[in-house]
């Protein structure tokens, strides 16, 4: 069944001023906080496929809180919790009781959830979120909390995510350092593509992304590979259907972004 989302994202465009980018930009700015409003939690290594919600709060409310020290970022306070859905506890709604604590460890970052909660099958809670970065920061691997290996290969104007048996999970595409569109195939036994998902980021400006490479941030992945910072999402996703490739779902999602010294207002800094 073909469906189209409105995303409800569109209303903060009313709420929020407008505001022409800073040219002038203050060195090292940390956040503080950060609405999830800019942060995408699908796809992600913690609880992958899952779905998630929020509690009803006004735009920009909700919050993810960072805690540093030596000017990294020890804590993120802000997760997901299994809520009564019906018959089962499926449904994640974002909660202020969850908190992530980051452990590094030179080019290695360790992220143990607390309290600690099952979110898929196979997952151990116990366990640390594990991400490898090179010199230059760039993530390397990364070893889910049910010891999956994702591993990262730099190609270019690609990047390409594999599993640990060398099968490609997902492609990553830039310009002009910023990703543009990560890309995800499933072939059926016979080696023919019967479902594929696009995820398009879209209308970047040219001011600092003070996400980037902090892949370890719930919510921030996609966000820490870029540059600078994307206002629009979209997604498409297509099955094989009586021998063609249609779209089963799409949805897209804007927000504008304001500024501060030229860093864009995910929330407060520092």
């Amino acid at each position: 069944m073909y469906l189209k989302l409105t995303a409800l994202f569109l209303l903060i465009s009313m709420l929020l001023p407008s505001c022409e980018e800073n040219s002038e930009i203050s060195p090292d700015k940390k956040l503080q906080n950060c609405a999830i409003d800019y942060l995408y939690f699908k796809d992600n290594h913690l609880f992958r496929g899952r779905d998630y919600g929020f509690p009803a709060a006004e735009p920009l409310e909700l919050k993810v809180r960072f805690e540093y020290e030596n000017g990294k970022i020890v804590k993120s306070t802000g997760g997901f919790l299994p809520v009564p859905d019906g018959m089962d506890l499926t449904k994640l709604i974002f909660s202020s009781d969850l908190y992530d604590s980051i452990v590094h460890q030179n080019n290695t970052l360790k992220v143990y959830t607390k309290p600690e909660v099952e979110y898929v099958l196979d997952d151990e809670p116990s366990n640390p979120i594990i991400y490898k970065t090179d010199k230059n920061n760039r993530l390397q691997k990364v070893i889910r909390r049910d010891s999956t290996i994702c591993n990262y290969f730099y190609r270019d104007n690609l990047i390409i995510e594999k599993d640990s048996e060398n099968n490609i999970r997902r492609k990553f595409y830039f310009e002009n350092n910023n990703l543009v569109k990560v890309e995800t195939e499933d072939t059926n036994s016979e080696g023919v593509v019967d479902y594929r998902k696009k995820i398009l980021f879209q209308d970047y400006d040219n001011n600092p992304n003070p996400l980037k490479n902090k892949y370890h941030i719930l919510g921030a992945f996609y966000r820490a590979f870029s540059e600078n910072n994307y206002e629009d999402i979209q997604v498409y996703e297509y099955e094989r259907r009586d021998g063609e490739m249609k779209v089963t779902t799409d949805y897209w999602y804007e927000i504008p972004i304001d500024y501060d010294d030229g860093y864009p207002k995910f929330g407060d800094y520092l």
